[in-house]
């Protein structure tokens, strides 16, 4: 199986079971525990943008 099938059965997983997906080290964790695989978080956000469509912004505290 490749690395890309890899990350996007696991991302698809997360959201199916409404995980938010805040970090791209979440998903790297997940990879990791259920596919035994190494991956990177830029090969999990090149992934999401690309194969899938999906991206998230870092949002940021602000004082009031």
């Amino acid at each position: 199986m490749k690395i890309k099938d890899v990350i996007k059965k696991v991302v698809t997983g997360m959201l199916e079971n409404s995980i938010t997906i805040v970090k791209a080290d979440t998903v790297v964790e997940q990879v990791r525990k259920k596919e035994n695989v190494e991956v990177t978080a830029h090969q999990v956000k090149t992934v999401m943008k690309d194969e899938l469509g999906l991206g998230y912004r870092l949002a940021k505290k602000v004082p009031i």
